[in-house]
């Protein structure tokens, strides 16, 4: 081969280098993968993170517990009004969908009491649900308009049967208004219910579950009664109102089950209070 052969030959290979280079450099770069989006954190040790006193830690407690239960409630809202749309099979699969990790918030069926005490001060006494209700109810807090009215919860059922409620949460026709009225009041006023007295009681038990809201409560608030390490008894320093359901009561960093006693009547401000907690066992450090 002369010598002009071979750089003939040696720029041939050259240029093929060069053309096939980035070919490889291609193939052998690692894939290029999107980093997942930030898990946001949950809104519970967010604010453990902040070192609370144990006096704001359980009134951050109550409030993360009121979201929590104005999201279930709006939850369960939802599904109610798919069970007019769906087939019972269709129904399960959506429940069982919204139920898996990350699809929103937990059912209050499958709440743990540990939720908000995981990083609560020691001894914190933590209230968590309290608001669920009868499923014939549809969401309603029958037991507390009852209560309000000074009638049994069967008797508010059934003076309700013959109520058409708005659908989707909007405002019902005026016309619609006035036959609900006329058919609660036939059944109500043989009890002692007047007009004025329902719709006070009414108004203030009236919320929409669609907007995620839930109806005017007050949360409770206790202190433990710890003696050689373990949990005597409770103090109660705000009875809270308007719970529909005795709540779970916990304690942080004790094993302790407590069971609350609700007090129904006809002052809204104390109807669903907590009448008293009485401990049902507890396992010793």
């Amino acid at each position: 081969m002369t010598a002009a052969q071979h750089l003939m030959s040696i720029q041939r290979y050259g240029v093929a280098l060069i053309l096939v280079l980035p070919v490889i450099c291609i193939f052998a770069m690692p894939a290029a993968t999107a980093a997942p989006p930030p898990r946001p954190e949950r809104l519970e040790d967010a604010v453990a993170d902040l070192n609370l006193t144990p006096d704001q830690q359980q009134k951050a407690d109550a409030l993360i517990q009121e979201m929590h239960d104005k999201e279930r409630q709006a939850r369960e809202d939802f599904l109610q009004q798919m069970s007019g749309i769906l087939t019972p099979e269709q129904l399960q699969q959506l429940r069982q969908k919204m139920d898996r990790p990350g699809s929103g918030p937990p059912s209050a069926a499958s709440t743990q009491p540990a939720l908000t005490s995981a990083k609560a001060p020691k001894g914190t006494v933590i209230f968590q649900g309290g608001y669920e209700t009868d499923p014939r109810d549809h969401g309603r807090p029958v037991v507390l308009v009852a209560a309000g009215l000074n009638v049994p919860a069967e008797v508010f059922r059934d003076a309700f049967s013959g109520v058409t409620p708005a659908r989707g949460g909007a405002e019902p026709q005026p016309n619609q208004v006035r036959l609900n009225k006329q058919a609660l009041l036939k059944v109500l006023a043989p009890h002692g219910v007047t007009n004025d007295q329902l719709d006070t009681v009414s108004n203030y038990y009236r919320y929409n579950a669609a907007k995620g809201e839930l109806w005017k409560h007050r949360s409770a608030a206790a202190t433990a009664i710890i003696t050689t390490g373990v949990v005597t008894g409770f103090k109660i320093t705000d009875a809270g109102a308007g719970y529909s359901s005795p709540p779970t009561v916990t304690v942080a960093g004790y094993d302790v089950r407590a069971t609350a006693t609700l007090s129904f009547g006809t002052d809204l401000a104390t109807n669903g209070s907590i009448k008293a907690i009485a401990i049902d066992g507890q396992k010793k450090p």
